[in-house]
């Protein structure tokens, strides 16, 4: 699709696409402090260099601007996937430095002492040394202590290598756990990026604009306010709304993209587009919309300032209305489709749901339960006074996925239990922002004051609050309760698709290509506009492209690989009702 709508606006590439290119790089004012900050932290060299930030602000952008401004003598170790264990970390490492070592090796200290004596010769050579660690929220403690080691390496005057930790939010309440305080005490410099206000949101889509040869005027004042409104300045969500809403200009055969068009872009990227609700209440609902979601979400500053605009703001809004009444959008035939599949009739493995094409609108959300909320002395007394047996939780997690389990199920066998069901165990250690990464049932560990282990049920995640499930008693619980409980560690389980191969990458082809493309549509809102006929059953540079902007939408490393992360991620689009979800809206 992104193809076609390239022929048709006369462009070579994708304005909007989320893959990180530094030629799109729009500074502004927090994304030039950040790579101030970073600069800075490269010319004192040595020790750590911390840049954190929400998802979608444009962190791995402003890393790879840092990477095209380097010095010749700049050596850089980039590290994509931090997911790995201490030894694999210092691999890696090895690895990007070219550093070479014994196939054999099977010690940390093997690694290190190679990578050492590289160091000190491209020190000698007046040559310096990088590593830049992205998603670093995802690195271990066990990792994480590693990579603090790794900076001992150093002469009498300086350290031979210094160390960029790029990620989310998170990263920093990680850093401030009094185990990781060495390593938190060698950062030298450290920025949080934030979102973008209102002016620079319109600049910034006028900017990428730019950049691929289009007028200034492609979006309308009002679509550009609607942009800021719907996105608070995000790049990535800014991204994703502004493509969609190109998608369907093209679609409907505009020239413009106006407030209206924004809005039920954006209203299908999340899934709540409600057929027929753009014509029959255009005139009220949609100047009505604009005044509420500015004024719920402006604050008292912008509402002074708004409420001195007002008039112009109406202005620009009512002009997307007269264009909008005079030209109803018109459809092209061949992109028409309208199957409705009743929702018990859909059979969601994976060739099926693709095959069905339903939408969002046809999968029936259950209504959140209310559940009676137990403070932290209740919650505390009745973990002293019960037992809450590892066995048990266990049997309790796989009746949650329908599995037929009994009362007690040892830990040793559950793995395999689960494996009889086409279940998959993942064990790890994280935090709240790890489960909802997950967004499935999940048991945690917890320890009481006196010592002992208890392991709890998580049936739901809504906001601060935790649905907890003791034989088959729910209650909820606000997450400070539990907080300095927490051991961090967690077991749950996931349904993989039924799928030929476990990986997809280049190459493939077939149904499970096919399966792939269509929950992408999905997950982009395009579904309802592809084009009919034989669908695409290969693995191509398109496609790979599709894998990307997925995986950084939803916080994967971006290798363009269908493995197990983001598998998960993908049975999560789907809206298979059949898998159970912590939170039933995700964004």
């Amino acid at each position: 699709m992104a193809s076609i709508y390239r022929d048709y606006f006369r462009i070579d590439e994708d304005p909007f696409s989320i893959t990180p290119d530094p030629k799109f790089l729009f500074l502004s004012r927090n994304h030039r402090e950040a790579l101030a900050h970073l600069r800075f932290g490269m010319e004192e060299g040595g020790g750590f260099v911390l840049l954190t930030g929400g998802v979608g602000t444009g962190k791995t952008l402003l890393c790879r601007n840092l990477l095209e401004s380097l010095p010749d003598e700049v050596d850089v170790a980039l590290i994509l996937n931090p997911r790995l264990q201490p030894f694999e970390l210092v691999a890696s490492i090895c690895d990007e430095l070219h550093v070479e070592y014994p196939d054999a090796a099977e010690s940390i200290k093997v690694l290190v002492d190679h990578l050492n004596t590289y160091l000190l010769s491209s020190h000698a050579a007046g040559r310096r040394t990088v590593v830049i660690i992205d998603e670093a929220q995802n690195l271990s403690y066990e990792a994480l202590e590693q990579v603090r080691l790794l900076t001992n390496l150093e002469t009498k005057t300086e350290k031979l290598m210094q160390i960029f930790l790029i990620g989310q939010s998170e990263l920093e309440e990680i850093l401030d756990q009094p185990n990781l305080r060495q390593l938190a005490q060698r950062i030298t410099a450290r920025y949080h990026l934030q979102s973008m206000g209102r002016p620079e949101t319109k600049e910034y889509v006028r900017h990428r604009l730019e950049v691929v040869g289009i007028s200034q005027h492609l979006f309308t004042n009002s679509a550009l306010e609607a942009v800021y409104q719907l996105t608070n300045g995000i790049p990535r969500r800014i991204n994703i709304y502004c493509e969609r809403a190109m998608v369907a200009a093209y679609a409907e055969r505009k020239n413009e993209v106006d407030y209206f068009l924004l809005k039920r872009a954006a209203e299908e990227v999340e899934g709540n587009r409600r057929k027929g609700r753009w014509r029959s209440l255009l005139k009220v609902s949609a100047v009505a919309a604009v005044l509420v979601v500015l004024s719920t979400t402006l604050s008292f500053n912008d509402i002074t300032s708004f409420g001195n605009n007002v008039e112009h703001q109406m202005r620009l809004l009512l002009t997307d209305l007269a264009v909008h009444e005079k030209s109803a959008p018109v459809v092209p035939k061949e992109i028409v489709t309208d199957t409705i599949i009743p929702n018990n009739k859909v059979d969601f493995s994976p060739i099926k749901s693709a095959q069905a094409g339903y939408s969002d609108s046809e999968v029936v959300v259950a209504e959140k339960a209310e559940y009676p909320l137990v403070d932290g002395k209740e919650f505390e007394a009745m973990i002293a006074g019960e037992a809450f047996p590892e066995d048990q939780a266990f049997s309790a997690l796989l009746r949650f996925w329908n599995v037929d389990a009994p009362a007690v199920v040892d830990g040793s066998v559950f793995c395999k239990t689960a494996d009889a069901h086409k279940l998959k165990c993942v064990y790890g250690k994280g935090t709240w922002t790890s489960l909802e990464y997950f967004n499935r049932p999940v048991i945690i560990e917890l320890e009481t004051s006196d010592g002992r282990l208890v392991n709890m049920m998580v049936t739901e995640l809504q906001g601060n609050r935790v649905v907890i499930d003791h034989n088959g008693v729910r209650m909820s619980l606000e997450r400070a309760t539990i907080d300095h409980l927490w051991s961090g560690s967690y077991v749950l389980l996931w349904k993989p698709p039924q799928l030929s191969d476990t990986t997809l990458a280049v190459g493939a082809h077939g149904q499970d290509v096919i399966w792939l493309n269509d929950i992408l549509d999905r997950d982009e809102g395009i579904y309802e506009i592809q084009t009919q006929g034989k669908r695409n059953d290969r693995f191509d540079k398109r496609l790979v492209e599709r894998v990307v902007r997925f995986q950084q939408k939803h916080g994967l490393t971006p290798d363009g690989i269908v493995g197990e992360q983001t598998l998960i991620q993908l049975q999560s689009a789907s809206g298979d009702p059949d898998v159970p979800l912590l939170m039933q809206s995700k964004g």
